[in-house]
């Protein structure tokens, strides 16, 4: 049987070591004390690093931008038309080189009848009576009427301006030279309507004077003119014996029956008062107030 060998004994831990490492690293850190408050230094804390904020941004919402819309342009306003002016109507007959020609034309000749010249601040009218429909023809233009006569006939343009409350009448009666004309016969002296049951008609008016819109209505009514157009007697190279006249007119180369007629309402027409309505069949003459409605004076022509 072998020897067995030995088993060394294990060595002693050496204890002392690290009480004399922990003894020596007080005594330094006491030293180090000791020179730091002899010196005045003092222990510097850790920096504290601030947390940084967060700043929530709100959503911006985009709103689109409309430019505005334009704006209108202004209309101008028309120019006022002076109303303080009196009238005036002016009727002339013109060629069509617009030159002033007299009052007997050829047969088949175009003319103008023009009342561009008449001065007026309210409306203004321009009516034609024609002695035969079938021998005159015309149709407006810019200056008032472009007109043709034949075979002997005439017409009447009458021209009515309005301004002021003032109302300005001028007529123009336009003969067709279709053949040589004999001379004139003598004129008999005038003499009154005889009571024949002829019917004549007049209004009688003041220029200088203000009327009232419905007496300027039936003043310048085309449907009163065309009444008395129709259901008048006809006289001098046929046209109807009516006249709407203002109190001052001359009647130099008018129609005699009709001068006398004149004559004899004339003055108790002014004394009536003006404007005066004048019906005559005969010698039964009536003088009267204008009506204020067209519609009452053409019934009393009947």
């Amino acid at each position: 049987m072998a020897d067995a060998t030995p088993t060394p004994a294990p060595k002693p831990i050496n204890t002392t070591w690290p009480i004399v490492f922990m003894a020596i690293a007080a005594m330094v850190a006491s030293h180090w004390k000791d020179i730091a408050s002899k010196v005045g230094v003092k222990p510097v804390a850790p920096a504290v690093v601030p947390k940084p904020t967060v700043v929530v941004t709100p959503p911006v919402t985009v709103v689109p931008v409309v430019p505005p819309a334009p704006k209108p342009t202004p209309t101008p306003e028309p120019t006022p038309t002076p109303s303080g002016i009196d009238p005036q109507a002016v009727v002339k007959v013109l060629d069509l080189e617009k030159k002033e020609i007299g009052t007997n034309v050829d047969d088949a000749q175009m003319f103008i009848v023009s009342v561009a010249e008449s001065v007026h601040a309210g409306p203004i009218s321009l009516t034609v009576i024609k002695s035969d429909e079938k021998k005159v023809s015309y149709y407006a233009v810019a200056e008032g009427v472009a007109c043709v006569i034949r075979e002997g006939a005439s017409a009447t343009f009458y021209c009515s301006a309005v301004s002021n409350a003032k109302i300005s009448q001028a007529h123009v009666i336009v003969t067709c030279n279709h053949a040589p004309q004999p001379p004139p016969k003598p004129v008999d002296p005038p003499k009154p309507p005889t009571p024949s049951g002829e019917l004549r008609a007049m209004i009688i008016y003041e220029s200088t004077k203000n009327y009232s819109a419905d007496q300027l209505s039936v003043l310048n009514s085309t449907a009163l003119m065309q009444a008395m157009n129709d259901k008048c007697t006809k006289g001098h190279f046929d046209i109807p014996q009516w006249r709407k006249w203002d109190k001052d007119v001359k009647t130099n180369g008018e129609d005699p029956v009709i001068v006398s007629l004149w004559n004899a309402v004339l003055p108790q027409a002014i004394e009536f008062g003006l404007p005066a309505y004048v019906i005559a069949r005969g010698d039964d003459v009536k003088i009267m107030p204008l009506p204020t409605k067209a519609v009452d004076a053409i019934s009393l022509l009947k």
